[in-house]
């Protein structure tokens, strides 16, 4: 699905209506002095463009501070799937990084959840010596 990235860091969907990155800047444009009402999607558990498709919450923009849009693409997965394929990943291409630690006790995700896309691009790899 196509979706927003505003002001560098966070996702949305388009809002209701809209369905493309023109029709979003012509809408905001329209509205440049008020409040516009959008689903953020959460990236604490998660990295882009893979979300989890219960970690949203609604949030009203100020028009006027939006200084950088930009259409991406969203794909939406349940937490469990998520899990699955984050765990995937880490045995593939996290054992290769001088960062990577065993993790006895639990399912060794902390930590990876926002640094590694599910694509296996990882912002801190270090490959190991």
């Amino acid at each position: 699905m196509k979706g927003i990235r505003i002001n560098y860091g966070d996702f949305y969907e388009f809002p209701e209506g809209i369905a493309s990155i023109d029709e979003f800047v012509g809408y905001i444009n329209e509205h440049y002095h008020s409040f516009i009402k959008l689903k953020e999607y959460l990236t604490n558990n998660c990295c882009e463009p893979y979300f989890i498709e219960s970690e949203w919450e609604w949030k009203y923009l100020n028009v006027a501070e939006i200084r950088y849009v930009r259409e991406c693409e969203m794909h939406f997965l349940s937490k469990e799937e998520y899990e699955s394929r984050l765990a995937e990943v880490v045995l593939q291409k996290c054992i290769n990084c001088k960062h990577y630690e065993e993790d006895f006790l639990g399912d060794n995700l902390e930590g990876h959840r926002t640094m590694i896309s599910l694509d296996g691009e990882c912002s801190g790899f270090e490959r190991k010596e």
